[in-house]
């Protein structure tokens, strides 16, 4: 870039520590059969308040909301997706899930009265003031007989008033006499020695006209209109469209019962004060009755009134309000909803509550609501944004406010029609649709981590598809379960597709592993023991492994893969070691409770995925590093996407991918790496030099190669300990240089 100007020192700011952060440790995607909340919108959830909160407590229909139960307990951390049954898993509109609802209706079932309500005092009322004006000079004052003499007036839209003055050395009191002898309409008076002139009507403006030897000058007076000042201080109403009553307010700040005393001669209606504001009620009820404050009133805008008429009703309710539950199922059936008047303001204002039998903590009261959608309280928007049980809308009844607002209901009103949308289940709601993003597809919405389960299912299609999914991904991996009561021997068939019980295809992915074992869990919901999904105890596994570990380490094993919360298994392998052998030469992992002395636990042993292969591949811990590895460097790499496609660039991404990988061979998770970049490739002449990787025509092509050759950390599988005894007075440095021992096996 050219630099011109002045001579100067130039300093830029370049960031050159570009990182990507840390991705989100521990969380497991796991797809459910749950109570109620969003449907297919994956929710982070830590905890199991947290889950009862959104998703409802454990459930009589699916023990899928009992398996993250136990997993949260134990420090799992979720990303809960509801799913729901669709006659189409390409439409989300054929969800046959279904929201609770009802609609209320308000107070138009009786004969109601026209009423006003006022503001909220006090208030300060001013009284009106008539045209006047005062003179600027000061007595005694002095009139020239045909010189300076006259005066021409005017009062409001009367006739005009001549007055000729005379005399010498008059006082102010003796020429204001003068004025008011020979006027109407008006008042001279005396203020301080000099004239004062004032309308006598409030509503009448004073006007000082032109005239032939006028004495203006001499009382200091100005040719001028000096208007009324209207004031606010008049209230005029009517009552059931009768004629206008016009009252005069005491001037002042004065409270609401200090001005309905002013009120007190109002014929055909009631006037009552309450918490600061008054309230002016017709005695009559029905379309006829009516309560107007007219507009010629000053007081009207002071006191919060409108100029409308204010008519009661005939007596029909309609329907004002419907309140449906924030998310589908027969849950929302369970929600009941009060009306109340509010206590500051019973006559305009309602409360609202909401009760939800199955869980008290998430009831609500919503006070002093309003009917006005210009108000700060408006119902809609206030409940709306604040519920976590219902919405609601206003069906905006014709019926006149307040007779408008939901009716007081002290029993409350159920919602109704919620549905579940299980009916008619079939594996296709598990796997959804991508583009509609229903069934595990809605994982899509997420990147947050690296794990997906799907409790309520052991179909094998189901399994397929999900492994197909997490292929497709390359950056997540499923797991599963057997079928619910299947012997180890015919879980073996099944993992391997063995004809001729089975038709379908192994299971053979590198992003998909398989546990056998379902724990015996207590669910405190219906005081009974369940055996469910050993899945939720294995995300907490997971949890803690990445948490407290990395994602290079078996999440299983006696360090890392220990549980509780299990009061029995349905099949435990470990009671017979040719089942263990079994699974492990299937790539079948599973829960077990050990009998080693010191050692009864619950532990998920083996971690191998459902590939047939045998690699590096086949070892979950392997898989999830290398899952670690794709989700760290998605992001940096994107950051190159559009640069230079130069070596002076390679050398630049270079210098940030090789600290990632320094960090992970310091932490164990690879024992070595090479990081191919050509990053020492240069152009000469043209031609690119020191390139193995990359080539012109790629450049040309847009494309840009670089390679990690990485040696993955292995687990180790057996522990092979010899204990030899030698021959008394032997040296054991005889026997420290060899790797074999010339022993005989005893047993």
């Amino acid at each position: 870039m050219a630099i011109t100007g002045a001579a100067r020192a130039i300093i830029t700011t370049g960031d050159l520590a570009i990182y990507v952060d840390q991705i989100n440790k521990g969380y497991t995607i796991v797809v459910i059969k749950c109570e109620r909340g969003p449907v297919w919108e994956p929710i982070l959830i830590a905890s199991w308040d947290e889950f009862e909160r959104i998703f409802g407590s454990t459930w009589s229909f699916s023990t899928d909301p009992l398996v993250l139960k136990m997993g949260l307990l134990q420090g799992a951390k979720f990303i809960a997706i509801r799913a729901v049954h669709c006659t189409d898993v390409t439409d989300q509109n054929t969800s046959t899930a279904v929201c609770s609802s009802v609609v209320v209706n308000d107070r138009g079932d009786v004969p109601t009265s026209g009423k006003v309500v006022s503001g909220t005092g006090a208030w300060n009322i001013i009284a009106a003031t008539p045209g006047s004006v005062t003179g600027t000079e000061v007595e005694n004052f002095t009139f020239g007989l045909g010189v300076s003499d006259k005066m021409l007036l005017t009062v409001g839209a009367g006739a005009d008033q001549t007055v000729t003055l005379a005399g010498e050395n008059l006082t102010g009191l003796e020429v204001a006499g003068q004025i008011n002898a020979a006027t109407s309409g008006l008042t001279a008076s005396v203020v301080d020695g000099k004239i004062k002139l004032a309308a006598n009507n409030a509503a009448d403006s004073l006007s000082i006209k032109t005239i032939g030897a006028d004495c203006y000058s001499v009382l200091g007076l100005l040719e001028s209109v000096y208007a009324a000042i209207p004031g606010q201080d008049s209230l005029v109403v009517s009552i059931d469209g009768g004629a206008d009553q016009t009252f005069k307010l005491t001037p002042g700040i004065r409270t609401s019962g200090q001005v309905i005393a002013d009120l007190a001669g109002l014929t055909g209606a009631t006037v009552v004060a309450t918490l600061g504001y008054f309230t002016i009620t017709s005695l009559l009820t029905g379309l006829s009755s009516s309560v107007q404050i007219q507009a010629s009133s000053t007081a009207a805008t002071l006191l919060g009134f409108d100029n409308n008429a204010h008519s009661g009703t005939a007596g029909q309710a309609q329907p004002t309000a419907r309140y449906t539950a924030v998310n589908p199922g027969v849950w929302g059936d369970s929600v009941k909803i009060f009306h109340s008047d509010s206590f500051l303001q019973p006559g305009t204002l309602f409360d609202v509550s909401i009760v939800f039998e199955k869980q008290s903590q998430l009831n609500a009261v919503y006070p002093n609501l309003s009917m006005d959608p210009l108000s700060d309280r408006y119902f809609v928007n206030y409940i709306n944004q604040r519920g976590a049980l219902v919405t609601v809308e206003d069906l905006h009844s014709t019926n006149v406010a307040p007779t408008n607002r939901p009716a007081v209901d002290t029993g409350g009103v159920y919602l109704t029609g919620g549905a579940d949308g299980l009916t008619g289940w079939t594996d296709g709601d598990w796997i959804g649709d991508q583009y509609s993003k229903t069934g595990f597809f809605a994982a899509d919405k997420t990147d947050l981590a690296m794990d997906i389960f799907i409790p309520g299912s052991t179909s094998i299609s189901v399994y397929q598809a999900l492994a197909a999914y997490c292929e497709e991904r390359g950056d997540m991996i499923g797991y599963g379960n057997f079928p619910v009561g299947m012997p180890p021997l015919e879980a073996k068939k099944w993992r391997m597709a063995e004809a001729p019980t089975y038709s379908h295809a192994p299971l053979d992915s590198h992003r998909f592993s398989l546990f056998y074992g379902r724990p015996l869990c207590y669910d405190s919901r219906d005081d009974s023991r369940k055996f469910i999904s050993n899945l939720g105890h294995f995300a907490s596994c997971l949890a803690f492994t990445d948490t407290n570990y990395n994602e290079s380490y078996a999440p299983v094993g006696e360090q890392r893969g220990v549980v509780k919360l299990v009061e029995g298994l349905d099949c435990n392998v470990a009671e017979t070691r040719g089942y263990q052998d079994l699974f492990s030469n299937s790539g079948i992992n599973y829960l077990q409770i050990t009998r080693t002395r010191g050692a009864q636990r619950a532990v998920f042993w083996e971690q191998f995925t459902t590939q047939l292969n045998i690699d590096a591949f086949r070892d979950l811990n392997v898989v999830r590093f290398i899952t670690l590895i794709r989700k760290t460097m998605s992001p940096l790499l994107r950051g190159y996407v559009f640069a230079p496609n130069a070596p002076f660039m390679w050398r630049a991404m270079h210098r940030e991918l090789q600290p990632y990988y320094d960090l992970w061979q310091a932490e164990n998770c690879i024992y070595a790496y090479v990081l191919q970049t050509d990053r020492d490739a240069w152009m000469s002449g043209g031609e690119l030099m020191g390139a193995v990787l990359n080539t012109g025509l790629e450049m040309d092509q847009g494309i840009y190669k670089a390679r990690a050759l990485i040696q993955p950390t292995r687990v180790a599988r057996y522990i092979d300990m010899t204990i030899g005894a030698t021959r008394t007075g032997e040296s054991f440095a005889t026997y420290e240089v060899l790797k074999d021992l010339p022993y005989w096996v005893k047993k």
